[in-house]
């Protein structure tokens, strides 16, 4: 895989398509406000099991930056 520059939004809580969405859009709003560029799909990572107490799971959203 080649080098890449990616933004990287942090939330906890649990996960599920209308607040990863809502999260999504609060993300790219701060990048447009920063001045920042993105280019391709968002890539959503979890990294806790679903054992977990959803207050303590842990997600990312990550943008791939075109500048």
């Amino acid at each position: 895989i080649a080098p890449r520059k990616v933004a990287v939004f942090t939330y906890s809580g649990s996960w599920s398509e209308s607040r990863y969405q809502e999260k999504l859009k609060e993300f790219k709003q701060a990048l447009v406000e920063a001045k920042f560029e993105t280019k391709g799909e968002p890539i959503f990572a979890r990294f806790d099991s679903p054992f977990r107490l959803w207050f303590l799971r842990r997600n990312e959203i990550w943008l791939e930056l075109a500048n």
